[in-house]
């Protein structure tokens, strides 16, 4: 049975791959590779990530990932962002 941190690692795997995950494509290749118990209908009618793989990811990935608010996607850090892991769009 796979659990929220494999979920989790997948989601660190890809973004060192492409060096950037949408959370919208994260949420649905998710869906379709590990099934609905990672994923969540928000009140929108979108999918979302679970709670449980969030924070996975964030334990997995505290120094080395930043979260573009505002185009909601994942980042590798990069040497000029702020120590925050949450980045503001416009600083892009």
């Amino acid at each position: 049975m796979v659990t929220a941190k494999e979920v989790a690692q997948w989601m660190h795997n890809e973004i060192m791959r492409t060096h950037e995950l949408y959370q919208s494509d994260a949420a649905s290749d998710i869906e379709s590779k590990f099934g609905q118990d990672f994923v969540y209908t928000n009140d929108d009618g979108g999918t979302c990530i679970s709670k449980s793989v969030l924070k996975e990811f964030l334990n997995l990935n505290r120094d080395t990932v930043v979260w573009i608010r505002g185009k909601n996607y994942w980042r590798l850090r990069e040497k000029g962002d702020e120590p925050s892991r949450q980045q503001s769009s416009w600083m892009l």
